[in-house]
């Protein structure tokens, strides 16, 4: 026992004599101005330990400890310059309304387009006087509207889309003195190129009629657009 005591005591100060002298000599040497390798202190250092007893090292690194507590939140940071102004969104826009010109040839045959050849309102240019039709640019919901004034028969018209009959109306007349008068509308889903006019429904119920003092009007307008996801409509 006194032996292992002894040998244990001669290591220890081995190993204390060996580090001293290990850090007089980098001290030493700093001093006196010979250029050392950048690490010399750590390698002379690193080999005494290797060659001090396996009891005489460093403890194994331990298990990981617990996750600490969430610090505090940080103050706000500065506040960002302006951006640029951006596209102010337009709605988008259709009408138009337009009448029977007093020397317009009347009455028509049954399946001739109702011309309205004189404009009233026409800025997006999508009805064509010539024709009498109505061609959709912006898609979405429109609400189209005829009043007919009825003269010397009675009169029967559809309101197309595409070549098919949207809404009917008829107006009997009875030989009144007087003209009488037939409107009506309806709302109409329809997408670019889609076409809506006014068509004569049968060959004996013509009495399409204007005048100075009356007229036959046919006009139509957005209600809504379909388009989406876009800064500017128009």
């Amino acid at each position: 026992m006194f032996f292992t005591f002894s040998l244990t005591l001669s290591l220890s100060l081995s190993l204390s004599l060996s580090l001293a002298v290990c850090l007089s000599f980098s001290l030493s040497s700093t001093h006196s101005g010979h250029t050392k390798h950048p690490n010399h202190r750590l390698i002379r250092f690193h080999d005494h330990f290797l060659s001090a007893p396996r009891h005489l090292k460093l403890a194994d690194i331990g298990e990981t400890g617990e996750r600490g507590l969430t610090g505090d939140r940080g103050d706000p940071g500065e506040r960002g310059q302006k951006g640029e102004a951006g596209q102010c969104a337009v709605a988008p826009k259709s009408a138009f309304s337009a009448k029977v010109s007093e020397g317009r040839d009347l009455p028509l045959p049954a399946g001739d387009t109702v011309v309205f050849d004189k404009i009233l309102l026409n800025e997006q240019g999508d009805y064509n006087s010539e024709t009498g039709r109505f061609t959709c640019k912006v898609p979405g919901v429109y609400y189209f509207a005829v009043h007919a004034t009825v003269y010397r028969a009675s009169l029967q018209f559809d309101l197309m889309k595409n070549g098919h009959a949207v809404a009917s109306y008829f107006q009997f007349f009875g030989n009144w003195p007087k003209p009488a008068s037939l409107s009506g509308g309806t709302l109409i889903h329809v997408v670019p190129g889609d076409q809506v006019w006014i068509q004569m429904a049968l060959g004996e119920y013509n009495g399409f009629y204007s005048s100075t003092k009356t007229d036959s009007t046919f006009s139509g307008f957005l209600v809504y657009s379909d388009w989406k996801n876009s800064a500017v409509f128009a």
